[in-house]
This record gives C-alpha cells, sequence and structure tokens, in this order.
C-alpha cells in the first residue's frame, strides 16, 4: 500500500501542482514508471500507465520524451537492485513544498507529520468530551464569564458571585 499512496501523490503532485516546463516532471514520471512496474509487475503495463499519466496533462511531454526519460526506470527493475528512497529523498529532490505536502498523503514533512496528528488528537479529544457530555475548557471559561456578566447585571458582590460559583 505505500507504493500504491507514493503513486498516488505522485499523480496530484503532477496532476495539481506541477503541470508545467519547470515542474520536474520528467523526475515524477521516472518515479511513477518504477513503481508502476513494482506494483503490476508488468514492463508493459508500468509504461502505459506512465503515459497515460502524460496525457492527462495541459502541458504533456512528448511520447518519446516519456519513454526516454523514464527508462532507466525498467533498468533498475530488471537489474534486481530495488531503488529504495526515502520520502526525505523525494521530497527534496522534487522540491515539494510546504502547501504541496498539504495535499499529499506520503510525501510529507515531519513539521507536516506533527500538525496532522495534532489536529486528529484535537479532534478525538473534542469527540471523546462530546460522547462524555462534557465541555471544553474554552467552553467552560466562556460558559463561567456568561454567569459572571449576568450576575453583575444583576447587582451581585464579587464576594456572592465566586461563593455562588465556586470560584476564587
Amino acid at each position: 500500500s505505500l507504493l500504491y499512496n507514493r503513486v498516488k501523490d505522485l499523480e496530484k503532485l503532477l496532476l495539481t501542482f506541477r503541470d508545467m516546463e519547470n515542474g520536474c516532471r520528467e523526475h515524477i514520471l521516472f518515479l511513477y514508471r518504477y513503481w508502476q512496474i513494482c506494483i503490476t509487475e508488468s514492463l508493459e503495463d508500468g509504461l502505459n500507465r506512465t503515459l497515460e499519466l502524460n496525457n492527462k496533462l495541459k502541458h504533456p511531454l512528448e511520447l518519446e520524451e516519456v519513454v526516454n526519460a523514464t527508462a532507466s526506470a525498467e533498468k533498475y527493475y530488471l537489474s534486481g537492485k530495488i531503488f529504495r528512497c526515502t520520502n526525505a529523498y523525494v521530497i527534496d529532490a522534487l522540491h515539494i513544498s510546504q502547501e504541496e505536502m498539504k495535499e499529499l498523503s506520503v510525501f510529507i514533512s515531519s513539521d507536516e507529520r506533527v500538525s496532522r496528528k495534532q489536529e486528529r488528537n484535537k479532534k478525538a479529544y473534542s469527540e471523546m468530551l462530546k460522547k462524555l457530555g462534557k465541555l471544553s475548557k474554552e467552553a467552560q471559561i466562556k460558559q463561567r464569564r456568561k454567569a459572571v456578566c449576568k450576575m453583575i447585571l444583576n447587582g451581585k458582590t464579587q464576594q456572592e458571585i465566586c461563593q455562588k460559583l465556586n470560584i476564587s
């Protein structure tokens, strides 16, 4: 599934952000073709899917250029050597920006990974509070401030307010 998700990220990166002359299209197509060959275990399918992706571009490369620029993907696969590259390598080689990472699932920096985890944790905490029928700290403070304002408008003293709301 890692290869599949990498391929999906490359598709999104190419179609959404890099459909231009200086967008590392050749390098993206090389990686795409190599990983497609690894997924399908077919040189022909890898090439066909790469050509299909190229044809989806607004500014596609010439057929011969795609074949030549990605031919080494077949060589790597046939050599039996595994072309290992980390996500960090891909991010660096393709100059993937923070904005682009927000749309991707695999090729993300550690900062983006931490940010996503924090967001998931926040959402899970909110859902847990909702299930328990509790309010978040912010909501509790807001509710208490409203109560204090009402009591002030009703002429209560500071001591009465503190005593009634059990606060200092």
